[in-house]
């Protein structure tokens, strides 16, 4: 009869490889054991305190959380299992935590020095970003300042052949195109009266304040005859190029009514069919005007209305405002248009103002216009004898009204005084 016990075959296998296996590079110590003993020590479970522990922990299923233990002195983790091959018995492994803490530091150190290469990576190219990225939009930012400030003179540097190169291309060409227009402010302002009119008799005094380089507001003043003097203003609808050109023409056909001067309303017609006839699909602006003949020895006035802000007759010594109403149809708007006169007399110590709509609808940090009430109480409150101090009165309170708001339209004023 031959008898097979299996179990001692797997004891004896065990016994022939326990040391082979605990020459290993890592470190880790094995045992082995059946329900009774463990195999290292040869006691039985029950005498050992120690691995009754360990045996208790993994003999069902291994433990979810690492263990712990100590083995001559030095303190290992361990996990446990019951081996499918060799089904009598359980094997355990064993491995030194000095050798988990070198491992960490290692990390660690490995950690540290990666961090140090990626913060030196991440400065490099964030200095290259910036060179790259940062400093074309710092300089297109300088560039949006100096256009805040009007200064079209202002350039950027096209050396990048690149997005922000074209970039600054294009700037470079609108900044000129800009440059441009401000010198066509300049004339602009040139075909304006310099300086006010005054003598014995009357003070006249006029200032347009154009919200862009090129405004829509016109005025203008001249002397006819030793006794008689043009007043006008007007208003182009719009700013820019096209209400610039409005307001050049009217200039110039102003200068060509040197034979109906006296004549208000005259003035008027030839001014709207100038205006009517350049008229296009693309140019449709039309224009607000008023014109005063006005005769310094007398005091005694023609006027005529196109559209434009009744003037306000303004009586200081009695506190009193009036406006000269006189309807009349804009210059350029329909074909046929027919103008009249309005004959008035001014006393001595009255003003009569000329304005455009922009003060009238100026409005103050609150949200409130001016409105036409508002700025006669102004006009009262600002009097002033002299017509270019008046001015600088009323301007002022125009400022303070306004406050942080910028402004949203031309500010056009003409102040005749008789004296």
């Amino acid at each position: 009869m031959l008898m097979f016990k299996s179990y001692i075959l797997q004891h004896d296998f065990l016994n022939q490889q326990i040391n082979s296996l605990e020459r290993n590079p890592l470190g880790l110590k094995f045992i082995y054991s059946n329900d009774f003993a463990f195999y290292r020590d040869n006691l039985s479970i029950s005498d050992s305190p120690w691995f009754s522990e360990i045996f208790r922990k993994t003999r069902e299923h291994p433990a979810v959380e690492p263990l712990f233990t100590s083995i001559d002195g030095k303190d290992y983790v361990y996990a446990g299992m019951h081996s499918q091959n060799l089904e009598y018995l359980y094997f355990y492994a064993f491995y030194p935590l000095e050798k988990i803490d070198a491992q960490i530091a290692e990390e660690q150190r490995f950690m540290l020095s990666a961090g140090i290469v990626t913060i030196i990576l991440l400065i490099g190219l964030a200095l290259v970003f910036s060179a790259s990225f940062v400093s074309p939009l710092l300089a297109l930012q300088a560039g949006a300042i100096a256009i805040r400030k009007r200064d079209f003179s202002y350039r950027l540097s096209e050396v990048a052949d690149d997005e922000f190169g074209e970039m600054a291309r294009v700037f470079n060409n609108s900044m000129a195109d800009f440059e441009e227009l401000s010198l066509a402010g300049i004339v602009q302002a040139r075909l304006l009266p310099q300086q006010g009119i005054s003598d014995a008799r009357f003070d006249l005094f006029g200032k347009s304040i154009p919200m862009t380089e090129l405004g829509g507001d016109y005025f203008d003043y001249f002397q006819t005859d030793s006794s008689n003097y043009a007043i006008m203003a007007g208003d182009v609808a719009g700013h820019g190029v096209g209400a610039s050109l409005i307001m050049a023409m009217a200039k110039a056909g102003v200068m060509r009514c040197h034979d109906c001067l006296h004549d208000p309303a005259a003035v008027l017609a030839r001014l709207h069919q100038i205006i009517h006839e350049t008229r296009t699909k693309v140019q449709r602006k039309i224009m607000t005007f008023q014109y005063l003949y006005y005769n310094a020895d007398s005091g005694a006035g023609v006027y005529a209305n196109a559209g434009a802000c009744s003037p306000i007759l303004v009586d200081r010594e009695n506190s009193e405002t009036q406006e000269l109403n006189l309807s009349g149809p804009v210059l350029g708007g329909f074909k046929k248009s027919r103008f009249s006169n309005l004959d008035l007399n001014m006393a001595s110590g009255q003003a009569l103002v000329f304005y455009t709509d922009g003060i009238i609808e100026t409005m103050n940090t609150d949200g409130r216009e001016i409105g036409y009430e508002g700025f006669k109480q102004m006009l009262l409150d600002c009097y002033d004898a002299d017509a270019s101090r008046y001015y600088d009165n009323v301007y002022s309170s125009y400022i303070k009204w306004l406050g942080t708001n910028e402004p949203q339209d031309d500010l056009t004023l003409i102040i005749l005084i008789r004296k």
